[in-house]
């Protein structure tokens, strides 16, 4: 093996241990800094890069495993009688035990032992592998690297254990914290609320707390805790790091209330949720929640963005059956016949496969065309006995659609 392969086999085997060391580091400093009250910034903002390194590791981990492995049982350099051992050691105390194995086996070369044969008088060299026995040697030194890979394998997976531990605890406890908030917030007790928020340690983690605790309330419609919550200096743009969800929440559950006060306290009408990218006006329009779709119209929500899959507000309307909340949004300027990018289905054809015929009427009588076609060619028509709508198919030709 040439000494540049070495180099490069020692590097990849003294990563390992140096990774885990920085990890066992940057997980002591995250818990000090959820003891101290503050948020771990650090593992939130390159979680996914972390993670791909970590799971890159694992993989170099397991490929070096295997390699070492096989090297012990083919190579002359292992004395036969540590073979097993020394597969075990690897195995088990791997990122500890491969740079030793490494440097004793693979870096070094084989001793060269000069020895005399008798009656020639002549000297014969003669290799003797790293670590085998030699005259003069003696046994309990021999085994020394072996013992010290065990005993350090055992004290790091000790620490390793111990930090696990502390993690786990301080979770724990940090989770029933924050249960209680959410169990104040879904009772609606305010007082129970009060109580809880006021126990929060550290400015970015009660930050954290009354976001999180601002969504549930929304979700769970109760109006006194969003309004406590946004006077203690909760978000309203605050979501999950995929959109914001209080605004989102409040709109689909119809809760006219909440949608108020968060857009008074700043909350921004158009900002896409986690939910397929969907707006808060998208979430009421799907549900049929005219007051909330006529509210964020009037707060200046636009009624022609688009989710991911490009459905409108008006799309969603459509679905649902909600031929006030499609008057509102057409009042309001909304495109009549937005396609959306997934089946190229327009508003009208949403409201012919769901059967909605005071939808298809409203949407008609805005100018929808009647001869439109999905992606793939087929019409109002095809659409409407498709979707086992058979009295919607024969409305449709009144108004003038045609198969063709």
């Amino acid at each position: 093996m040439r000494r540049s392969i070495k180099l490069a086999l020692g590097l990849l085997s003294l990563w390992p241990a140096f990774y885990i060391l920085c990890f066992v580091l940057v997980m002591a400093l995250a818990i000090s800094s959820g003891f101290a009250g503050e948020e771990p910034q650090l593992m939130e903002k390159h979680f996914f890069v972390m993670f791909a390194i970590h799971v890159a590791t694992m993989l170099e981990i397991l490929g070096l495993t295997i390699f070492y492995i096989i090297y012990i049982f083919k190579s002359d350099h292992v004395p036969k009688d540590k073979k097993a051992l020394w597969a075990v050691v690897v195995f088990l105390g791997h990122m500890i035990a491969m740079p030793i194995f490494w440097y004793l086996y693979v870096w070094r070369e084989p001793v060269k032992a000069t020895t005399s044969v008798p009656g020639d008088g002549t000297n014969e060299q003669m290799t003797a592998e790293p670590g085998a026995f030699q005259a003069g040697d003696k046994g309990p030194k021999n085994r020394l690297p072996v013992v010290a890979a065990v005993v350090v394998v055992i004290i790091v997976v000790a620490v390793m254990a111990i930090v696990a531990m502390i993690a786990i605890q301080f979770g724990s406890l940090r989770k029933d914290h924050d249960s209680a908030i959410r169990r104040a917030v879904w009772s609606c007790d305010i007082a129970k609320l009060l109580s809880e928020t006021s126990q929060i340690k550290g400015q970015s983690n009660r930050a954290e707390v009354l976001n999180a605790a601002l969504t549930s309330a929304c979700d769970s419609q109760c109006d006194e805790a969003v309004e406590q919550l946004l006077k203690m200096g909760a978000n309203p743009n605050a979501g999950n790091g995929k959109g914001p969800e209080a605004l989102y929440l409040a709109a689909c559950g119809g809760n006219l209330h909440s949608v108020r006060l968060l857009l008074d306290y700043g909350a921004q009408a158009d900002s896409p949720s986690s939910c397929d990218g969907e707006t808060a006006l998208m979430g009421a329009a799907g549900k049929g929640n005219l007051s909330v779709v006529q509210e964020l119209i009037h707060r200046g929500a636009s009624v022609d963005l688009r989710d991911t899959n490009g459905r409108t507000a008006l799309y969603g309307a459509a679905c649902r059956g909600a031929s006030d909340v499609i008057a509102s949004l057409l009042s309001a300027g909304a495109q009549v016949d937005a396609r959306s990018n997934d089946d190229g289905l327009t508003p009208l054809m949403a409201a012919v496969k769901k059967g909605h015929r005071e939808c298809i009427k409203a949407l008609v009588d805005a100018g929808a065309d009647l001869k439109v076609r999905d992606a793939k060619g087929m019409s109002l028509i095809q659409l409407a006995t498709q979707s086992k709508q058979p009295t919607v198919a024969e409305y449709l030709k009144t108004l003038g659609a045609t198969e063709k």
